[in-house]
């Protein structure tokens, strides 16, 4: 009961955060499928935007709105003089999004692996 408790009051907030105002957001275009954290995502254009300070990222598929949480390690930060750009790498014959720099100036690694639910 417990555990239940819990895991609703995560998933609430969890809705919280990724409907509040976002940090820092852009757009981007993936040409091919790639995958987040293990989650399976088609080519086309994407919205990523920070919605925590702590490095929650929701990653929006505009042509459908599905969305994807993850949560980024941050990795750096540096004067903003660019738009937002991310990186894809190859893992395991596949594209995965693997680092996302923000406007800001702010980057995050992304997990490449499925994370535990």
């Amino acid at each position: 009961m417990k555990k239940s408790i819990l895991a609703v009051a995560f998933a609430l907030l969890v809705s919280g955060l990724a409907g509040a105002a976002t940090f820092d957001e852009f757009r981007v275009t993936a040409p091919q499928p790639f995958t987040v954290g293990g989650t399976a995502l088609p080519a086309g254009a994407y919205e990523i935007a920070q919605v925590s300070p702590a490095g929650l990222l929701r990653i929006t598929n505009e042509a459908t709105n599905a969305s994807v949480l993850v949560i980024g390690s941050p990795i750096g930060s540096i004067l903003a003089t660019q738009p937002g750009k991310v990186t894809f790498t190859a893992v395991a014959g596949k594209y995965a999004l693997v680092q996302v720099y923000l406007p800001s100036g702010v980057s995050f690694g992304l997990p490449t692996h499925p994370t535990a639910r």
